[in-house]
């Protein structure tokens, strides 16, 4: 079988399929490989302090409530409870890390000039579960009074979401690629061939934390401070990015031992 044919009659091909081809990529694929936890959406009710999508946030009654630089209240996304997630390398094991975006606005807190500019947006970390705040009146309130919300789910959408424990190479979208690969990352890629390959076997989509990101156009990352995929939340039947887009959420590997989420890099890639 020739690669063409594969392409056409694979969706997704395995690593011995591509290595057939192209053997002399086999250790910097392998030496590439790190631990990642897919998102897995459940059709639950969460608890407050749960994993979850959605609906009101677990939020300690003695701290003030984030706000945009023009003090009106974010939207709660997601948060991740570190004691329901398997251990993953130098993310946190326990307390409760959460992610808020702007509902005023198509891009929804992520400023293309600067997007580590977190006016609107926010990364929020706590490491102890306290007692929380059960009235959001002034957050249903806000969001009524906007003559169109933007959110990536319908504001009734709440779902209790665990995870599964991945291992994946990286994949051709990512700056990554260019430095383990020795090889020019997408779209200028050595030859058409090799592009078709990799795109079908290394696409890194999907919703998950840590691993390799994706993008429908190109990294944004211009540097690597942020080396760290925090979040990615991609678009699929509850989800939904403007344009069928991906979400990323990237931090310093330092910054995250050291549990400070102050400096993260939103990024919203749309087809």
């Amino acid at each position: 079988m020739n690669i063409e044919e594969l392409i056409q009659t694979n969706n997704k091909l395995q690593l011995h399929e591509l290595l057939e081809f192209f053997p002399e990529y086999e250790s910097k694929i392998e030496a590439s490989k790190k631990g990642t936890l897919e998102i897995l959406i459940e059709d639950s009710k969460p608890k407050i302090y749960n994993s979850k999508i959605g609906g009101y946030p677990y939020f300690p009654i003695d701290k003030d409530y984030p706000r945009d630089i023009d003090e009106n209240p974010l939207t709660f996304l997601l948060q991740i409870n570190f004691e329901e997630m398997p251990k993953l390398k130098n993310f946190p094991e326990k307390g409760i890390l959460q992610f808020y975006i702007d509902s005023s606005s198509e891009l929804m807190g992520m400023d293309f000039d600067d997007r580590t500019r977190a006016d609107y947006f926010r990364v929020i970390y706590h490491e102890e579960i306290t007692d929380y705040i059960v009235d959001f009146s002034f957050l249903d309130d806000y969001l009524d009074s906007l003559s169109k919300v933007h959110m990536p789910f319908d504001r009734s959408f709440e779902k209790k979401f665990s995870y599964k424990k991945k291992v994946e190479s990286v994949n051709l979208y990512c700056n990554e690629f260019s430095d383990m690969m020795g090889l020019k990352a997408h779209p200028d890629f050595i030859t058409e061939e090799k592009e078709k390959l990799l795109q079908i076997m290394y696409l890194g989509t999907g919703s998950k934390i840590g691993g390799y990101p994706f993008f429908t156009r190109e990294d944004p990352r211009t540097e690597d401070v942020y080396d760290i995929l925090l979040l990615q939340l991609d678009s699929d039947q509850n989800i939904n990015w403007p344009r069928k887009g991906v979400a990323n959420f990237f931090i310093n590997k330092k910054s995250l031992i050291e549990k400070n989420f102050t400096d993260v890099l939103f990024n919203i890639d749309s087809m």
